[in-house]
């Protein structure tokens, strides 16, 4: 009967770790990228939208209203989730050491 060494006892964290954080850290970053790229696509699109109904290029005013109403939401959400951000980082910046 062959006696072999117990393994070490740790926290289950693999060597890899750094990597998935780092993984996980570029695809929050993309996902951030994207969401702002679509936000500005929103804005420009209601702005060219606003414009044709200017110039009396307007073919269907309800396309124009959904997406003037798109934009100004996307915008919404931006400015609040900016707020609510930078309140989190306020409140961790004054917790006690």
């Amino acid at each position: 009967m062959q006696v072999t060494g117990a393994k070490p006892v740790g926290l289950g964290l693999s060597s890899n770790d750094g990597r998935l954080a780092d993984k996980a850290a570029t695809s929050f970053a993309d996902w951030l990228a994207q969401a702002l790229d679509r936000l500005n696509a929103d804005q420009v699109n209601a702005e060219r939208a606003a414009l044709r109904l200017a110039a009396g290029d307007v073919a269907n005013l309800h396309n124009l209203f959904l997406a003037l109403q798109k934009a100004s939401l996307g915008l919404q959400l931006a400015v609040h989730v900016r707020n609510k951000a930078i309140e989190a980082y306020q409140d961790v910046f004054r917790m006690p050491l």
